[in-house]
C-alpha cells in the first residue's frame, strides 16, 4: 500500500470524497500519497458522503476536518514521512471540540483524540502505524452507533506487468481499505484486500536489470502477507493490521530512496 529512484513511475489517482451530513454536494478531498519515483500521492476514485444525522454547520465541517487531517496522516504514513504525520496527529488531537457537537458524538471524538495524541507522540513509523489504525477504528466505532457513511467503491486499476500498474493498485488498496476501516465498509475493505493480495513484486519487476537491496523482496512479500491476513481480520483487528501494512509500505519506499510529494 507509498520504487527507487531509477524506476519511472508516474500515477495519478485522484478522488472525489464528499462529507456532508446536509446532503450538499460534496467536496472534494485533500491529496493523499501514491508511489512513483518522484511521487504524488492522492486517493483513487470512491465517493464516501457522511451520515445522516445532525446538519449543524459546524458538525459538518468538523467532520470534515477530521476526515482531512486522518487523510494527511495516512498520506505521510506511506511517504515515511514521520514529521508531517506528527503535524497532522497534533490537530486532530489538541483542537477544541465545539460546544455544537452533540452529546452523543463527544465520547467518540474523545477516543479519535486520544489515537491522535499517539500519532503525535510516535516514536517511529511502526508506532504511527498503530496510532492511524486505531484512529480508523475510533472514527468506525463512532459511525457504527451513530450513522455509517456510504461509500461508493469503483473498480481497482487494470493489472498488468512491472511495477507501475502493481503500485497503483497498491495505492487504490489502500484508499479502499482506509474507507473500509474508518466507515466501516465491508466491501471497500474486502475489495481493498482482495487487490493488494496481488502475488508479491519479485526483484526484477521492482527494479528490471538493476539490483535491489534483499530486504525490498522480503519487504514486499510482508505487504502481501498481511493483505492475506486483512480479508480475514475481524473488525476489531483491522486497524492494526492496517496500520502494520502501511508502515511495511514505507520502510519498502525508505530502502528504495523514493521521494514522495
Amino acid at each position: 500500500m507509498r520504487y527507487s529512484s531509477s524506476i519511472a513511475l508516474v500515477a495519478s489517482v485522484t478522488a472525489v470524497i464528499g462529507l456532508s451530513c446536509d446532503k450538499r454536494p460534496a467536496p472534494t478531498a485533500a491529496p493523499s500519497a501514491s508511489p512513483q519515483a518522484t511521487a504524488t500521492t492522492q486517493p483513487a476514485a470512491a465517493s464516501v458522503s457522511a451520515p445522516a444525522g445532525s446538519a449543524s454547520p459546524t458538525v459538518t465541517t468538523l467532520m470534515k476536518r477530521h476526515f482531512e487531517k486522518s487523510t494527511e496522516m495516512k498520506a505521510a504514513l506511506i511517504r515515511g514521512d514521520l514529521e508531517e504525520f506528527k503535524k497532522a496527529s497534533v490537530w486532530l488531537a489538541e483542537h477544541e471540540i465545539s460546544a455544537d457537537l452533540p452529546v452523543s458524538w463527544k465520547q467518540h471524538v474523545e477516543g479519535m483524540k486520544d489515537s491522535a495524541h499517539a500519532g503525535r507522540d510516535a516514536a517511529d513509523l511502526d508506532r504511527a502505524g498503530l496510532a492511524l489504525g486505531s484512529m480508523g477504528r475510533a472514527c468506525a466505532t463512532c459511525h457504527e452507533q451513530l450513522g455509517s457513511p456510504k461509500v461508493a467503491v469503483s473498480a481497482p486499476p487494470a493489472e498488468g506487468s512491472g511495477a507501475q500498474p502493481h503500485m497503483l493498485r497498491h495505492q487504490w488498496a489502500a484508499d479502499r481499505m482506509w474507507e473500509g476501516l474508518m466507515a466501516p465498509n465491508e466491501d471497500a475493505w474486502v475489495k481493498g484486500s482482495e487487490a493488494l493480495a496481488d502475488a508479491a513484486l519479485g526483484e526484477r519487476a521492482v527494479a528490471g536489470e538493476k539490483s535491489v537491496p534483499k530486504e525490498v523482496v522480503t519487504l514486499a512479500k510482508q505487504v502481501h502477507d498481511l493483505a492475506n491476513k486483512a480479508r480475514t481480520a475481524k473488525m476489531a483487528d483491522r486497524g492494526k493490521t492496517y496500520g502494520a501494512f502501511l508502515a511495511t509500505c514505507a520502510s519498502c519506499h525508505s530502502k528504495l530512496g523514493v521521494k514522495m510529494k
